[in-house]
């Protein structure tokens, strides 16, 4: 292919003059205000040099513009694609002279290595404000065009090493969001604006746009399609339906508080099978009712129902929960040093397995077993609990399932709803039992976690009692009293058999294992249900009496199908969100307002969730260790690249539109940037937790 002025590239030839000079020539013939420029095809190179067929066209058109300055800019056929951009991956020049134009284009050649790179050269503008423009927004799909900027060139914006002006505009250029800085002319958000639609138009897509503005105007500098989309609904229209169930919540009386801490680790965003079984589990004569009727303490009526949904989790009412298991505290909210508010202590992993097959959490990785228990209360309670509960999976297991879909519905409904009866109850019933000897008079105190070197720490969903009313935590205490309680209330047989805090909490962990092997038989018939059905994953997002219909045919398959669809798609929604961790009708305790310390706030640039241990990242850039949350000054397209096996990545500069985080996102790794100070700040910390949809940063214990 020939060497041509870039307004002539022709259409569908990518191949040769990359995606950088196709776009742009394309906008070019459709009049918008691109740099003059000569496109060199990837053929009119070998080895990185410049043949002669190439440097006759070149020399000619610099001879017209002698006395002007140049931008150098690959414009490989890897670049500026619909599934990736190769974002600051190839090398460009600025400032180039006529004279060392060649010597420039040769180098940008050679930076694509063994990969073919065109070359794009164009008269350099000289910026007085320069950035980017996403039309549609990355991050949180809200409405206008998101931009950022920089006083200047854009290229320290782009690197990654700038912190940028950050502005919404809409129809016309109207700034929704943001203000337009001291000096930026008045007339140039409605150009920017006007060029996002005709991109838009260009592309049929949503379109990520690099600019600057001399005195004549704006000027496109690269156009390409944006790679990566926001799901669900944007943060605006989240709150807003958060506010309205909260009202919905406190309009039902005073005094009633609602919580999602027993169910907050794991459970996400539950599905409708979820939910189900939770309404079962904690019926007066489920699981959770009887276990503590058992032991003296049955539920009043209503005591943990509702289950209501809020922003897509469940809440349960727990504001009867204190008179029956009366500490001798008064029921209060704290915000632990985590910046959680902890009405309730909880643990919601065991009915993770209902969510789907790709969320399964195995039961190694939720589960935390004593190799040597040294309590005689845990070898009796096993001894007596467990066996039967291997026996009932055994059962289950040597029954073969029936074929029907009508059948197997029955049967996993009868799995379900005695798991939900008698499968957790041991579990349960060593969370109540160790609820009153650690939290009962004499043996708790306001304070942490740590009884005597307990493996329980103090994490926002850890507490004594698996369903307990926050108020008095351990902290400093006799180790001697559980002791006492626990021959108070049950006699003789634990005197001797309670010797400290954490043979109890090694007897607590010991029947969830019992709990979830029976809970993963039900998930596994739910799997056979959904293949006999043909539903596959859908089959977690519909509850028994729609599974039932579609057995019988009573409802269309495809109205079931799009039923579940739509309930996935809002659970996608909502699972960038953290919702308040309890609401008060009254709101008599209000929840913390301001970031407790700890907490650290960015820009978002990556959505998704992760946690790891920090590492300092150097000044060049190097592989980063697995799993370790990375510490830069500048997310650089050439550390992105060296990103492979980190969990997340944090930084002191740069903008969600530049090209490193760009990159985070096509990899799908959690990014915050605009973090001033964090590689200091989190350099010791044991681990971190990265938000990288909302910009939320927490450090947390070893």
């Amino acid at each position: 292919m020939p060497v041509l002025p870039l307004k002539d590239v022709p259409d569908g030839e990518v191949a040769s003059y990359g995606g950088k000079a196709s776009h742009l020539a394309r906008l070019a013939r459709r009049g918008a205000p691109v740099p003059l420029g000569i496109a060199l095809p990837v053929e009119a190179f070998e080895g990185g040099r410049l043949l002669p067929e190439g440097i006759e066209p070149l020399g000619e058109w610099l001879a017209r513009y002698s006395e002007e300055r140049f931008a150098v800019r690959s414009s490989a056929p890897i670049e500026d694609g619909a599934r990736s951009s190769g974002a600051g991956r190839f090398l460009t020049l600025l400032d180039v002279p006529a004279s060392g134009v060649v010597e420039a284009v040769e180098r940008v050649a050679a930076s694509g290595a063994e990969r073919p790179v065109a070359v794009l050269v164009q008269r350099q503008i000289c910026a007085r404000w320069g950035g980017a423009l996403f039309t549609s927004d990355p991050l949180d799909a809200a409405p206008g065009y998101l931009v950022e900027m920089v006083e200047g060139h854009p290229g320290p914006l782009l690197s990654g090493e700038a912190d940028p002006i950050r502005l919404r505009l809409g129809a016309g250029g109207a700034l929704l969001a943001g203000t337009l800085p001291a000096g930026f002319p008045p007339h140039a958000a409605g150009q920017l604006a006007r060029l996002g639609e005709a991109s838009e138009e260009l592309l049929d897509g949503a379109a990520d746009i690099e600019w600057g503005i001399d005195n004549g105007g704006v000027w496109i500098l690269q156009v390409r399609p944006v790679t990566t989309f926001a799901e669900g609904p944007p943060p605006a229209e989240i709150a807003a339906v958060v506010a309205a169930e909260e009202a919905r919540l406190r309009a039902q009386g005073a005094g009633r508080t609602w919580t999602r801490a027993p169910l907050s680790e794991g459970l996400e965003v539950p599905g409708a099978l979820t939910q189900w079984l939770w309404e079962r589990l904690l019926a007066p004569d489920g699981a959770y009712g009887l276990a503590c009727a058992s032991l003296g303490h049955p539920l009043p009526p209503d005591v943990l129902t509702p289950v209501e949904a809020l922003a897509g989790r469940l809440y349960l009412r727990i504001d009867r929960v204190q008179p029956f298991h009366d500490y001798g505290v008064p029921a209060r909210f704290e915000v632990d040093r985590f910046g959680q508010v902890r009405p309730v202590a909880g643990k919601g992993a065991i009915l993770r397995l209902l969510l789907s097959p790709r969320r399964f959490l195995r039961l190694v990785r939720c589960v935390w077993k004593s190799r040597h228990p040294a309590s005689r209360l845990w070898r009796e309670w096993t001894d007596r609990e467990r066996p039967a509960a291997e026996r009932w999976v055994e059962r289950q297991r040597a029954e073969p399932l029936p074929r029907e879909g009508a059948p197997l519905v029955r049967r996993f409904e009868e799995m379900a709803l005695h798991w939900a009866r008698e499968g957790a109850l041991p579990w349960i019933r060593a969370g109540v039992l160790i609820g009153d000897v650690a939290g009962s008079p004499g043996g708790a105190r306001p304070g942490g976690l740590a009884p005597g070197g307990a493996a329980s720490g103090e994490g926002p969903h850890r507490g004594p009692h698996e369903m307990d009313l926050a108020g008095a935590r351990w902290g400093e205490w006799d180790p001697r009293a559980p002791c006492r309680v626990a021959a108070e209330r049950l006699a003789a047989e634990a005197s001797a058999a309670v010797p400290s805090g954490p043979s109890l909490q090694a007897l607590r962990e010991e029947t969830k294992d019992v709990a979830l092997r029976a809970l993963d038989e039900v998930r596994r018939v739910a799997l056979a249900l959904a293949n006999a059905l043909g539903i596959g994953e859908r089959v977690f997002d519909l509850r028994p009496e729609e599974l039932h219909d579609l057995a019988r045919r009573r409802a269309g398959a495809g109205r079931l199908r799009r039923t579940a669809d739509e309930r996935a798609a809002h659970a996608r929604a909502w699972e960038s969100f953290c919702p308040p961790w309890a609401v008060r009708s009254d709101a008599e305790h209000p929840l913390a307002s301001a970031d407790p310390p700890g907490v650290h706030r960015g820009i978002p640039f990556s959505p998704g969730l992760a946690e790891g241990a920090p590492w300092v990242g150097p000044d060049a850039p190097a592989d980063a260790p697995a799993g370790a949350v990375v510490l830069l000054r500048a997310l650089t397209p050439a550390w992105a690249e060296r990103l492979t096996g980190a969990a997340a990545v944090l930084c002191e500069a740069g903008g969600a539109l530049s090209h490193g985080a760009i990159l985070a996102r096509e990899a799908r790794l959690p990014a915050v940037g605009s973090l001033a100070g964090v590689r200091e700040r989190l350099a010791k910390a044991a681990r971190v937790r990265v938000n990288g949809s909302t910009g939320e940063v927490r450090a947390l214990p070893a």
